[in-house]
């Protein structure tokens, strides 16, 4: 028998009742994470803030170690001998897709860069338009918004606007 408990950090652990428990060992998972974690409840502002600096911290690092795999023969415009158009429309839409996806990379690492400064001048979490506070809530969702929910919107009504004219 097993009880779940919860740590500090919010995760369930399951801990034995008894030492006669069946103890198996789990196979560890690869996780990819897209959000810092799935609830900030129990923590304090801080330990949130902290949180939201470790995520960003990862995903940095995981940015600059896709970057450094990307290899240069995956760019090259070299199709080494004869090869019918299929091969080369196949090869030209690798490159094109392998190079959007970098230079999206490079756009997130900026913004990435420019959270951890904000972190580091204590400015993180205050909208840059208004200087109202970003919600941890949207930090959570986002954790490199620079705007708060309604200069975002205003901003998104306003792009709109533009494109409709």
């Amino acid at each position: 028998m097993s009880a779940k408990t919860t740590t500090k950090t919010g995760r369930l652990q399951m801990k034995a009742k008894s030492k006669t428990a069946s103890t198996k060992k789990m196979k560890p998972t690869t996780e990819i994470r897209t959000k810092p974690r799935d609830s900030f409840s129990g923590l304090s502002a801080q330990e949130q803030l902290k949180v939201l600096k470790n995520f960003l911290l990862e995903q940095k690092s995981n940015i600059l170690n896709k970057s450094r795999e990307l290899d240069s023969s995956s760019l090259s415009t070299d199709q080494g001998g004869v090869q019918d158009e299929a091969d080369v429309a196949s090869h030209q839409l690798s490159l094109n897709l392998t190079l959007n996806l970098h230079d999206r990379d490079r756009q997130s690492l900026a913004q990435i860069e420019k959270a951890l400064g904000k972190l580091q001048s204590g400015r993180y979490g205050r909208c840059e338009r208004c200087s109202a506070e970003i919600g941890l809530r949207r930090l959570h969702a986002r954790p490199f918004a620079s705007l708060c929910i309604d200069c975002m919107q205003d901003e998104e009504e306003f792009s709109q606007h533009s494109n409709s004219l």
